[in-house]
């Protein structure tokens, strides 16, 4: 059995099997939502099981949102305001 690998620093790093449907576990010290940010097609695969993981923790369903764009200092701050 694979042991998840997590990395401490500025955030956190979670790396292993199964751990995407376990991401509420590891946020939910940080509040009660969150907002997930996709690129288009990546949302089908990995939806359901963010989804999972945030319910399994007593969580709001997180909010979603598909991004296609350049990472720039512009969308940061633009996505940062939606969230």
């Amino acid at each position: 059995m694979a042991l998840p690998m997590v990395y401490d620093g500025p955030g956190r790093y979670v790396q292993g099997p199964g751990e995407l449907s376990r991401q509420g576990r590891y946020l939910s010290w940080l509040g009660c939502a969150a907002y997930v940010l996709f690129d288009q097609g990546t949302e089908d695969r990995l939806c359901r099981q963010i989804v999972d993981g945030f319910l399994d923790e007593n969580l709001s369903e997180p909010f979603f949102k598909i991004y296609d764009g350049p990472c720039t200092e512009e969308a940061v701050v633009k996505m940062a305001k939606e969230a």
